[in-house]
């Protein structure tokens, strides 16, 4: 079992041993152990309202872009796109993940709310053959929205494209689709009640380690360890490499 990787929307790093991290509060991560699953969030749901859009100049060309499929059909397309792609936001599921060989004391600020939060550190060689096929991995792509062009004929296509303001988070995206048919694409986006999809994984292969928040207290790394084993997770804990005293 092991994740695609094989798409064209999908590009991958020169080194898949490269470290990845996931950051994330106390109760996130308990559920993460316990249900031995990887969350993956509604993609309308992840907090950015560009999520599955198109940059400006998609929408400029879209009568000259489409007008291979049929002259008589090009108005309603153009009118139709928009609410197809909007409407594709509830089918498309994400798991997200931060690139880097070192902890980042913005990723720690960025997605942990309190001194109690975690960083699960994998690689994203152990991310891909820890998902299933229907998973797919790939690196995220910054541009600049008001001058650059996504792709439109692949529905994954605005999922792997981020705006540069978000260049900081070095993205590695798990990406799962649940589209209706293409006789059907109109009716794309059925509300899922659970707001995700839950995939279970091996964790003893995932996770290579995991750290506790800088400044978080020594009884918040001895709960941690606490948990961790009461779960059976047999890798080891430890402080935030960024809570070490300066040398003068």
């Amino acid at each position: 079992m092991t994740a695609t990787t094989d798409h064209k929307c999908f590009t991958q790093p020169a080194n898949k041993d490269e470290r990845i991290w996931r950051y994330m509060g106390f109760a996130k991560f308990v559920s993460l152990i316990a249900n031995r699953s990887l969350f993956f969030c509604r993609s309308d749901l992840l907090g950015d309202p560009f999520e599955g859009s198109f940059p400006q100049k998609n929408v400029e060309k879209r009568p000259e872009v489409y007008k291979k499929i049929g002259k008589d059909k090009v108005a309603y397309l153009v009118d139709a796109i928009p609410g197809m792609f909007k409407r594709q936001r509830l089918s498309t599921y994400v798991n997200c993940w931060h690139m880097s060989p070192h902890e980042s004391a913005a990723m720690w600020k960025l997605y942990s709310k309190s001194d109690e939060a975690i960083a699960v550190q994998s690689t994203y060689r152990r991310l891909l053959s820890v998902l299933p096929p229907k998973a797919f991995v790939g690196l995220v792509k910054y541009i600049d929205y008001e001058k650059e062009t996504i792709d439109e004929w692949n529905t994954f296509s605005p999922f792997v494209y981020k705006r540069r303001s978000f260049e900081h988070e070095r993205e590695v995206r798990g990406i799962i689709q649940d589209l209706p048919p293409k006789d059907n694409r109109g009716e794309t986006g059925k509300e899922d009640p659970l707001c995700g999809k839950s995939i279970e994984v091996d964790l003893h292969h995932l996770i290579e380690r995991v750290y506790v928040a800088p400044t978080s207290g020594p009884w918040y790394s001895n709960l941690v360890e606490e948990v961790v084993r009461k779960y059976g997770i047999t890798q080891p804990v430890t402080r935030s490499s960024l809570d070490e005293q300066p040398i003068w």
